[in-house]
């Protein structure tokens, strides 16, 4: 692993429906950082979201990033987590250098 990456990053989103944007944020998450910890909303949580859509269920959606993440290489390098607030995990993790995020959600 390159020594100019961060050590711990995180990046969060409702991850449904994968598709091009998402493959690339999580790529380029594990190109900033060694690891990272991948949040997804929970059902409740992606509940307040105004999606024009229908959300698929939590352990669809997480299913399907595990999947990806496996198919990259990238898993043994993440830590899937349930997001229910938009903070997740990076208000009380000292160990978080960094918060990768999409022109969305910047």
């Amino acid at each position: 692993m390159s020594n100019n990456r961060l050590k711990w990053v995180s990046v969060g989103g409702t991850f449904d429906v994968m598709h091009k944007g998402h493959w690339f944020l999580l790529e380029e998450t594990f190109n900033v950082g060694e690891r990272a910890i991948v949040g997804i909303t929970t059902d409740e949580f992606a509940g307040t979201l105004k999606k024009q859509h229908e959300i698929d269920s939590y352990d669809n959606r997480r299913r399907d990033v595990k999947s990806f993440l496996k198919e990259r290489g990238f898993y043994e390098r993440s830590k899937i987590v349930p997001l229910s607030d938009p903070f997740g995990p990076t208000i009380d993790n000292d160990t978080l250098e960094g918060i990768v995020v999409s022109e969305e959600t910047e």
